[in-house]
């Protein structure tokens, strides 16, 4: 009898459980924050999140997947497009932003074949149609996707109690990346297709306190204004996927990141769009101001070749980080190019370093080298990466990035790998590198930047050695030494 009584008691309680689960978006008042790791999206196919709003509330993901909670029969990515999608916590729910769809070729027109003679047979039941699947990429014509998203950390306050917001991406969609439905364009637009800056802005009212764990809305977070912010010829031609190949279009302007007040842009393109400032489409870094509507170009770098013109540093500068708001950002990023007279490890070869500016809204000051490392002289490999992201903190005294070297803190700052006493990213800091190392092999680590703590004689550091790091650091490498990659493959 008492056995049968605790199987009651645990019944019951068991479905209040179940019943207060399903009932939370009913009666927000009694929710509970969710205190435990949550899945956000859940597809059969990869999803990336971009980056994460100051207060935890949105988080903007790049994905393959149908993972819009909202989605409807005329916006949804059953064909397994790249679009950009919403996650808001405040209500639980995920918004697809972008609705694009790739070109596909023409359908063919197989040769006919003989009707079988007809035959006695039973009438099968009827089935279900079967689930729209991704595209074959072989059979696709443009490589149509939206990358990369950012979003800006604190809202912009149009009136009290609401905040604007601002998320930066690239996108090759014609017209806009809203809604495009695959057709082709036509010329002279099919034959560029390359890919542009885009920001999508949204305004929300504020929610006083995310930590209660109750629900808001429901409000539609697809209605905000979608603006291009480059529109440049592309370098390349986009080419068709086929059995030989991948589709690829122009990459030619991508890696943005945005400011905290979602004002300032900067992000990496090879056209010239100060002036005839970067004629040789070498990879640089801009900076967009969207109060001003000006672009200020921050490098200007050239690839270095031999007296018989083959290439000795073919020179990039990529995956630039903003900081800051108002008139002071700090900016960040990777490059190769001797751009401080630092970065020369002879016969024209110059490592991928981190560099570190200042910008008031108008111009660039202040550039400083922050790292100083040799690369691998058995492969060639560089020593540190600078990945797509925010890399830096708020306040811009802080910055991360990957970096592989020997084992031993003994090894000389002229050793493979080492990375030597840095330069101060910000007035009144010390920088210097740290690393933690968990074997005796040279594998990457994530180092952070950072003015050593006062009781410390080393500053702090993270790392993660794991496989999943080793794989990404692969691919990192591989695109920063490719030459400029300057086409995005479908994948």
């Amino acid at each position: 009898m008492i056995r049968l009584v605790i199987a009651f008691l645990c019944a019951a309680a068991a479905c209040m459980l179940v019943a207060g689960a399903l009932s939370s978006a009913q009666a927000p008042a009694s929710s509970t924050p969710d205190l435990f790791v949550t899945q956000v999206t859940n597809s059969a196919r990869d999803s990336f999140a971009g980056d994460t709003s100051a207060n935890g509330r949105f988080v903007v993901i790049e994905s393959h997947g149908d993972v819009a909670t909202e989605k409807t029969a005329a916006r949804n990515n059953q064909d397994g497009n790249r679009e950009i999608f919403l996650y808001d916590y405040a209500q639980r729910r995920i918004f697809q932003l972008t609705n694009t769809k790739s070109v596909l070729n023409p359908p063919g027109s197989p040769s006919p074949t003989p009707s079988p003679s007809p035959s006695p047979s039973v009438s099968p039941s009827p089935t279900a149609s079967p689930t729209p699947t991704p595209v074959d990429p072989t059979n696709v014509k443009i490589d149509v996707s939206n990358n990369r998203p950012m979003i800006s950390l604190e809202g912009a306050v149009p009136v009290a109690g609401q905040h604007t917001y601002t998320i930066v991406f690239s996108s090759n969609a014609p017209v806009t990346p809203a809604s495009f439905d695959g057709t082709d364009p036509g010329a002279p637009t099919n034959t560029d297709m390359n890919q542009e800056i885009w920001t999508y802005t949204f305004t929300v009212a504020d929610v006083a306190n995310l930590s209660s764990g109750a629900e808001v809305g429901p409000v539609d977070l697809t209605t905000g204004a979608f603006t291009r912010i480059t529109n440049t010829p592309a370098s390349t031609a986009p080419a068709a996927g086929s059995a030989n190949g991948l589709p690829r279009v122009a990459d030619d302007n991508r890696d943005a990141s945005i400011s905290d007040d979602g004002q300032v842009l900067a992000f990496v393109s090879t056209a010239s769009l100060v002036g005839t400032g970067n004629a040789d489409r070498n990879p640089e870094v801009f900076l967009y101001n969207r109060g001003t509507g000006i672009f200020t170009q921050v490098t200007n770098t050239a690839d270095t070749f031999d007296a018989f013109g083959l290439p000795i540093n073919l020179v990039f500068n990529e995956n630039p980080c903003l900081a800051g708001s108002g008139s002071s950002y700090v900016l960040a990023f990777i490059s190769d190019a001797n751009l401080t007279g630092n970065n020369d490890d002879g016969g024209g070869l110059n490592n991928a370093e981190v560099y570190v500016a200042t910008y008031n809204g108008a111009a660039v000051s202040g550039l400083k080298q922050v790292t100083k490392t040799k690369d691998n002289v058995t492969t060639g490999a560089t020593s540190n990466v600078f990945s797509v992201g925010r890399r830096l903190s708020r306040d811009g005294k802080w910055l991360a990035f990957l970096s592989s070297r020997p084992s031993g803190e003994s090894t000389p700052a002229s050793a493979v790998g080492q990375p030597a006493p840095a330069q101060p990213a910000a007035a009144g800091a010390t920088w210097r590198c740290g690393a933690f190392h968990r074997e005796a092999l040279m594998r990457p680590e994530c180092l952070v930047l950072a003015p050593p703590h006062p009781e410390r004689s080393t500053p702090r550091a993270s790392a993660d050695d794991g496989l999943q790091v080793e794989a990404r650091w692969r691919d990192l490498l591989r695109r920063d030494r490719a030459i400029r990659g300057g086409t995005r493959a479908h994948d």
